[in-house]
């Protein structure tokens, strides 16, 4: 390898293992904390994951509302759904004409 550079063992710098990381390794014990913790806040507060993709929930009229008014086309070139259309999907609504009607119907003012 390079001059002057000793190896320090196995697991370690320059070890015939080198490349190789346990179970011990620093990155999945940091994985392991964070859901660890994940899954205490989750226990905490159950709602605060949930999709909303049904129901006149506030966030959801306001996404509508918006999106509905926005102009651009729900394929690209190639054929494929551009950001608009999966993030309409996501939010429950099949197209901007849909998101339009449930904006008008449930927008409170």
């Amino acid at each position: 390898m390079y001059n002057g550079f000793k190896g320090i063992g196995p697991n370690k710098l320059g070890g015939a293992n080198s490349g190789c990381h346990d179970c011990s390794s620093p990155a999945k014990i940091k994985e392991a904390a964070y859901e660890k913790s994940n899954r205490k806040m989750r226990k905490e507060n159950p709602g605060m994951g949930e999709r909303l993709t049904s129901g006149t929930n506030s966030r959801r009229v306001s996404f509508a509302c918006r999106f509905a008014g926005m102009k651009g086309a729900m394929k690209d070139d190639k054929g494929e759904p551009t950001r608009k259309a999966m993030a309409l999907k996501k939010w429950g609504f099949g197209s901007v004409g849909a998101a339009s009607s449930f904006c008008s119907k449930n927008k409170k003012s």
